[in-house]
């Protein structure tokens, strides 16, 4: 007999909420969508776009369908074909970043997942370098609630969706209102994030509505900080008038006052419907096992205020897995959370806490849920506190407090710079040094820091680690050799980090020189695939270890549970490292590592500040000129960069070591400094940057010799004179006689 297949357990969707990405003239966007689906006879899935460059556009078979469907609006209010071709590739569908799109279909109204159409593409691709790439949508059924309202008048109907999307066509406002109320009973379940005075607070809009009601004022959705995910979504369809019932001004909300009647009844019939879609299918196997991800722990239990244990075990929550696999959701963890306060306010509280969670050991939890699981009227509460809410966080709370002492990833150190940073510049911009401050201000209160330099012999057993030969002592105190595992710098700063972040959290840093002088892909390994970090900065992905460094780890963190079989890097380790793209012999980064790194530059002309009016002297007889040295080197810089050498090829304010050109005496040594000028400054000239335009560049030598030895003698004698008259005409000079008067132009 064929009977239905059982019923599917979906993963949650990821709420998106911390995501950064806007999606203006959401209307319009939502109107092309639903035009394009229709005029391609309903399918489940449309590839819409096509790659154009660096921009995608409409494929033309579809716009020519597009087109075909919506003839007769198009033709009765003269619509050329080209104004309406125009309007579509300016639609949001085709400027907009994927995940911008995917948080409005996908999280808002629900009509369609969106994605790439080159399945192999991450969901941030798009997020830097402004490239958009061709892109498909998978509807849902809500697309069929819209046909059929669609289909009541089709006519009318294409005038509103037209009519959206930007085209010069009217329509008729009652049909305007009916799809606006449609769009909006669609919108409903979605979640939304804010900042409440420090505090995370998940809404919809029916607590817009029931709270605007309640107190008869204007509702604040703006928070206390930046707006993201799809809150950035609801702004944009409120600034569109896209809910029929609510005004919106300024970040407020408030009820249209002809819409008040009306949306007492709605909100309550909203109410309804969100309390019906939570449904849970209770023959499934439970989904508060009590395993955990990694043993991850962030329970460092006993010290903290009710507030900080309420965050570390809320990071908790996000980092645990259910049963099936499935991360909890951002709703479900908040239930969690609030269904707990609520029953502590509602029954007799623990001791004399005045919050749940300053409980923060596992006895004290056991004797007050003993307690509170007894007491008279719990059992009624907690049936109708969401799915059992308040019992199922006591239990994950409890699990928390368990895994106190477990390798601890989520710290909750914070820092403002980024976890995973490269510095890059020209050669002597004070990459290195400008690190060495962030490194003081990062470990001021306490850290460590280790540094390394990368070569292009670098290894991945380099920098993580290998089994190597140790000389020893034998059983007879005789030298010996002995195999042990010896970790690389990546391993000992991650264990540091990982002591570290158990109690009072501080930072451990590894600083990489250098690092494109080593084939990184190489060097990281699998590694690699934890600089994938999460909002907290721990590594979203794990990998496996390998038994040598498990075996490494359980000696070193002794002190910590856990079998080490999985390893993340922790959110108090911090990677920073500098780069130089004009050095000879480097290597080239894919674009996958480089996207895992906030990359800073620093210009060539940045810091220099130290260097103004510090003058040395050179050459000898008539061609003896005191000069400024900032201001040579910039005249040599803006020579090169008229010859169209990249400005990573010029020379920084402290290519000559800042020692010698700011010493601390206030004089330059002007013997040390012609000696480092002609072995290092003209060098670098001669045998890298302008290796091609060495006569030119050095068109004031006698003959135009091409040996660097000779440059070096003309040096001797004729000074800043060896170079061109573009560049010695730019030079600042001083008198002899009176060092301060300036004679050049700076």
């Amino acid at each position: 007999m064929n009977r239905p297949a059982s019923i599917k357990e979906y993963r949650n969707r990821d709420l998106k909420l911390g995501i950064k990405s806007s999606l203006p003239h959401v209307k319009s966007t939502i109107a092309l969508a639903i035009l394009l689906w229709e005029a391609d006879g309903r399918k489940a899935e449309l590839s819409y776009s096509v790659e154009e460059q660096s921009k995608i556009g409409i494929d033309r078979s579809l716009f020519e369908r597009f087109y075909d469907y919506c003839e007769p609006v198009m033709e009765t209010n003269q619509i050329e074909k080209e104004i309406a071709l125009r309007k579509v590739n300016d639609n949001q569908l085709f400027k907009s970043q994927l995940e911008s799109l995917i948080v409005a279909f996908e999280l808002v109204w629900r009509i369609a997942e969106v994605s790439y159409i080159d399945s192999n593409k991450p969901n941030s691709a798009e997020r830097t370098g402004g490239k958009r790439f061709a892109k498909k949508l998978i509807f849902t059924s809500n697309m069929d609630i819209i046909h059929c309202l669609i289909e009541s008048d089709k006519a009318d109907y294409l005038q509103v969706l037209l009519k959206w999307i930007g085209l010069n066509i009217s329509a008729k406002d009652t049909f305007e209102q009916s799809l606006l109320a449609l769009l909006t009973a669609l919108s409903e379940p979605a979640i939304f994030k804010m900042d409440n005075a420090g505090q995370e607070l998940l809404f919809n809009q029916e607590s817009i509505y029931s709270t605007a009601l309640e107190s008869g004022e204007s509702v604040d959705i703006d928070g206390d900080k930046e707006a993201k995910g799809t809150l950035r979504i609801l702004k944009s369809m409120l600034s569109d008038g896209m809910n029929p019932y609510l005004s919106y001004s300024r970040n407020t909300v408030q009820i249209q006052d002809a819409n008040r009647e009306r949306l007492d009844s709605y909100q309550k019939r909203v109410d309804t419907f969100l309390k019906l879609s939570q449904t849970k299918n209770s023959i499934a196997s439970s989904s508060l096992g009590q395993n955990t991800l990694d043993n991850t722990s962030d329970s460092n239990a006993g010290d903290r205020s009710a507030e900080e244990q309420k965050e570390a075990f809320k990071r908790w929550m996000h980092s645990v897995r259910k049963d099936n696999g499935d991360p909890y959701s951002e709703f479900t963890i908040y239930s969690y959370l609030n269904q707990m306060e609520n029953a502590y306010k509602t029954f007799l509280p623990y001791k004399s806490y005045t919050s749940i969670f300053q409980i923060q050991d596992v006895d004290s939890l056991k004797e007050y849920m003993n307690y509170l699981y007894n007491e008279n009227g719990f059992e009624k509460f907690n049936q109708t506190a969401g799915n059992k809410a308040c019992s199922c966080g006591l239990e994950k709370y409890k699990t928390f407090l368990v895994s106190t002492h477990q390798i601890n990833y989520y710290s909750g150190f914070q820092y403002f710079k980024a976890h995973n940073r490269i510095v890059f510049g020209a050669p002597g911009t004070g990459k290195s040094y400008s690190l060495n401050n962030d490194a003081t201000e990062l470990l001021k209160n306490g850290g460590e820091c280790e540094r390394v330099t990368f070569h292009p012999d670098y290894s991945y057993a380099s920098f993580v680690g290998t089994y190597k030969p140790v000389s020893c002592k034998d059983d007879e105190g005789k030298d010996s050799i002995s195999y042990r595992f010896v970790p690389g710098p990546f391993l000992r700063v991650l264990v540091k980090a990982l002591k570290r972040g158990c109690s009072n959290p501080t930072p451990c840093l590894l600083l990489i020189e250098e690092i494109n002088r080593a084939n990184v892909a190489a060097v990281f390994g699998d590694v690699f695939q934890l600089l994938d970090r999460d909002e907290h900065g721990v590594s979203e992905y794990p990998i496996q270890t390998s038994e040598d460094v498990k075996k490494y780890l359980n000696e070193e963190l002794g002190e910590l549970s856990g079998d080490f079989s999985t390893l993340r890097i922790p959110d108090n380790m911090f990677i920073w490292a500098t780069m130089n793209s004009a050095d000879q012999g480097v290597f080239p980064m894919d674009t996958a590592f480089k996207r895992r790194w906030e990359f800073q530059y620093i210009g060539i002309n940045e810091n220099d500040s130290d260097l103004n009016e510090k003058y040395v002297t050179f050459g000898s007889s008539e061609y003896r000129k005191r000069v400024e040295w900032n201001s040579l080197r910039k005249a040599i810089n803006d020579y090169l960069a008229e010859q169209k050498i990249n400005e990573d090829k010029q020379l920084g304010p402290y290519f000559i070591s800042r020692s010698i050109v700011v010493p601390e005496s206030g004089d330059i040594d002007e013997e040390q400094f012609a000696a480092v000028f002609k072995n290092k400054v003209i060098m670098y000239l001669f045998e890298d940057a302008a290796k091609q335009r060495q006569a030119k560049l050095f068109e004031g030598c006698e003959g135009r010799t091409l040996r660097y030895s000779e440059i070096c003698n003309e040096f001797e004698k004729k000074g800043i004179y060896i170079f061109n008259t573009s560049i010695t005409s730019q030079v600042k000079e001083v008198s002899q006689d009176s060092p301060q008067s300036a004679i050049g132009d700076n």
